[in-house]
């Protein structure tokens, strides 16, 4: 720290001294005016350049000494990060093996068309709208999510009058009716046709009746999951209000912790992720065998895969944003 400051004050100095210089030689720049005023633009530039170091250690200063009394908040976050790694591995696990649970079981009822599978429409869809969600995964609540991710529920609703995107009447409406550009989440994805084909690929296999043959088989493979978030839900709520805490003890002293460079963005990267993983869960799905028996059941089971699959893959959350990168995330790697 002694080292910082004599290098900061030695700088000091030498930018007071080299404006005495540059005074000194705009009082004697009386014969040759061109040269003279050459060498008072140089001190000039000097000058600042000396001034600009002395900020850059003044800062560096004010960096390390944020750094040595932040410590007690860089344990917490270095024990809440390691805890949260566990928990993080059990969701990841748990997903996964739903997910492909599901998938697998697609795989039973066999191809549509040209060989492709109801379980590849199935993957699509969830790869579809984890790829339109991906700014927010890392930028929105969990419970926004979930509240968005929510739509997917009411796919059958949406399909109804579905129709071929080449189909006759479909070319005729493009070419006579302009539909305003899509803003809502619900109209991108009904606007992508590659989302739209796959979505009623997997609606129009099943009968209502088989529809919910095929919840009452595949639900068991996502209350595992249900089981397993359950399990970790307490954990999730100890994490949060450890990081709280810190950030309530940083009110009281000199400096803000998450203005600490790069610090202060796995600080709060890492709270935003285990309040958000915290209601990543598709709870509120109907339960099968249930009076009145449940409806909309294939865009039920759409909705829960996709969730799965975003909880599988939290370490590419936000991948499309700039500067993107894995270190984001280190409680996600295996």
């Amino acid at each position: 720290m002694k080292d910082i400051e004599i290098i900061t004050t030695t700088l000091t100095c030498v930018s007071i001294l080299l404006s005495f210089l540059y005074y000194r030689v705009t009082r004697k720049a009386t014969k040759d005016s061109n040269r003279f005023q050459k060498l008072s633009v140089k001190f000039q530039e000097m000058s600042l350049q000396y001034q600009t170091l002395a900020l850059q250690y003044q800062e560096l200063a004010s960096q390390k000494n944020h750094f040595e009394m932040s410590k007690h908040h860089q344990q917490t976050l270095n024990e809440v990060t390691d805890e949260f790694s566990i928990v993080m591995k059990r969701l990841m696990s748990a997903a996964s093996k739903a997910h492909n649970k599901i998938y697998n079981h697609f795989k039973v009822h066999g191809p549509i068309t040209n060989g492709k599978g109801l379980h590849g429409s199935f993957l699509a869809i969830n790869r579809l709208v984890k790829d339109l969600f991906d700014k927010q995964l890392d930028k929105q609540p969990g419970q926004y999510l979930i509240d968005q991710l929510g739509i997917l529920t009411g796919l059958e609703n949406d399909f109804e009058d579905y129709e071929e995107p080449n189909s006759l009447w479909q070319k005729m409406k493009r070419f006579f009716v302009s539909n305003p550009e899509p803003t809502t989440t619900r109209e991108l994805l009904c606007s992508n046709p590659l989302f739209c084909q796959n979505v009623n690929n997997l609606l129009k296999f099943f009968t209502e009746e088989q529809s919910r043959q095929l919840y009452s088989e595949v639900y068991p493979f996502i209350n595992e999951y249900f089981e397993a978030h359950n399990e970790v839900e307490k954990k999730l709520y100890d994490l949060e209000k450890r990081l709280t805490k810190a950030q309530e003890e940083n009110q009281r002293e000199p400096f803000d912790i998450e203005r600490i460079p790069n610090f202060g963005e796995a600080f709060k990267r890492t709270k935003a992720d285990i309040i958000r993983m915290n209601h990543l869960c598709p709870k509120y799905i109907p339960t099968p065998g249930g009076s009145p028996p449940p409806f909309n059941c294939i865009a039920n089971i759409i909705f829960a895969g996709t969730v799965l699959h975003i909880v599988s893959h939290p370490h590419l959350w936000g991948q499309s944003l700039p500067n993107w990168s894995l270190a984001w995330r280190p409680y996600t790697h295996n």
